[in-house]
Order: structure tokens, then C-alpha cells, then sequence
């Protein structure tokens, strides 16, 4: 089991607050978890859907992951998974920019 501090970040809006942050926290804790995930770089609820970016500990395809699921991390969905670090975030910003209407 992955032991890394979970401290993902949110890279589309301000604070979240009450039951949104509960389930922030308990999502990161579930995905954090997961034995491909070496960590969780971005985390964001849009249109009460949850998207993620994470670094795998795989050294080569795919090292970077963006996907989304639901409150439990019981259906989780890859948009989109690459080897390099800055593809990772231009997607990221891309699919954050689609769903929020603005660039993040």
C-alpha cells in the first residue's frame, strides 16, 4: 500500500468547504491507495463529477494519468495518459478549461 502524504491539489477554483471537502479528503485517501497511483497531483469536483491527475510509478507509458469517477472511486474513467510531465498539464488545463468554460 502507497504510504505518501496525500496533499492533492486544486488547480480550478478557491476553497471547498463542508461535505464537498469531506468528500475531497475521502476521495484522495481512496485514490491515494491505489497501487498504480504514486501520487495525486490534481483533484477537482466539476459538475459534481471528480477529475484527477496523477503520477504513476511506472518509469515509462503511462507516467502521467487523467481520468475521472464518482464519490467512491467505484467507476474510474482515463480521458487521457501520457509519458511527459508538461502534456500532462496542458491536458489538464484543457479538460479543467472544457468544464468550467474558462481556462484554469
Amino acid at each position: 500500500m502507497n504510504t505518501t502524504t496525500i496533499t492533492p491539489a486544486r488547480m480550478s477554483g478557491g476553497e471547498l468547504q463542508g461535505e464537498q471537502h469531506a468528500a475531497f479528503i475521502r476521495l484522495a485517501k481512496l485514490i491515494q491507495a491505489e497501487p498504480d497511483v504514486h501520487r495525486i497531483i490534481a483533484l477537482d469536483c466539476i459538475d459534481e463529477e471528480w477529475h484527477y491527475l496523477i503520477e504513476t510509478p511506472f518509469a515509462t507509458f503511462p507516467r502521467f494519468v487523467i481520468g475521472k469517477t464518482d464519490d467512491d472511486n467505484l467507476e474510474p474513467s482515463i480521458l487521457f495518459q501520457c509519458s511527459a510531465e508538461w502534456s500532462a498539464y496542458e491536458e489538464w488545463q484543457h479538460v479543467i478549461g472544457a468544464r468550467t468554460g474558462v481556462d484554469a
